[in-house]
């Protein structure tokens, strides 16, 4: 399992799964209801987090977000969303992905999770999750941190210009577009999104983990061609301050 040193420092519980820590966290792959909730509590309960709590989302690559105060569990999503944020304790807020790009914000007393993939980024749920967290916590976007989770990145990202297009009213090209094996363009989406948290004033963004489509232990959409597992980012605040 990966971890932010910024988070880790911010006090926050979180983390981004694996294909080996602890497998699939989603029903992709026709695995039994047990046996995804089996590997959310091997996922939380070293944290002392309890999935009776998770919350999880029917993303739908959008930039709607929403404010939860718990959840109902790993295998019942709570709203059509690509993210969710709480200033309730021991609420563990999750998105899954496998190649999109997992944002984990905190600042005090408030954190958020966001699923961003190139529709939702070009949507705008980046600066989206940033104002409703910044709302919901009474905070500053200068004390928010971010981390941004393993997913794709530019070696194995080759999009059409529909891409480019969309994430370019937001962002620069200059930021995102790379040069790669063939004539068309790769872009960096982990890039992207850094800059809109910069943008909205963000001043801490720490990316963490290999690219997805790279990784022998990261589910990855396009490496697999649509048939394969999840990998989630989660956040929650304790219970107490330690």
């Amino acid at each position: 399992m990966f971890q932010a040193e910024a988070l880790v420092r911010a006090g926050v519980l979180h983390g981004f799964t694996s294909r080996s820590m602890p497998g699939s966290l989603s029903p992709t792959l026709g695995e039994r209801d047990e046996v995804i909730a089996q590997r959310w509590a091997e996922a939380l309960g070293p944290q002392g987090l309890s999935p009776e709590r998770l919350v999880v989302l029917n993303q739908v690559h959008g930039a709607n977000v929403v404010r939860v105060d718990t959840g109902k569990g790993p295998m019942t999503p709570l709203a059509d969303a690509d993210a969710a944020i709480t200033t309730q304790r021991g609420v563990p807020l999750s998105v899954k992905v496998a190649d999109c790009v997992p944002v984990l914000l905190a600042a005090p007393g408030v954190i958020g999770a966001v699923h961003a993939g190139w529709r939702g980024t070009a949507a705008g749920i980046v600066p989206a999750s940033v104002a409703a967290l910044c709302e919901a916590g009474e905070v500053k976007a200068h004390q928010v941190v971010a981390a941004i989770g393993p997913s794709i990145a530019p070696c194995c990202f080759e999009v059409g210009e529909e891409v480019v297009s969309g994430l370019s009213a937001l962002v620069s090209p200059d930021v995102f577009v790379r040069e790669g094996k063939t004539d068309r363009p790769y872009v960096d989406l982990r890039a992207a999104n850094r800059q809109m948290l910069l943008d909205c004033g963000v001043t801490v963004v720490e990316t963490v983990g290999p690219c997805t489509a790279c990784s022998p232990d990261l589910f990855s959409y396009r490496a697999e061609h649509g048939v394969t597992g999840r990998q989630v980012g989660f956040i929650a605040l304790a219970e107490m301050d330690a």
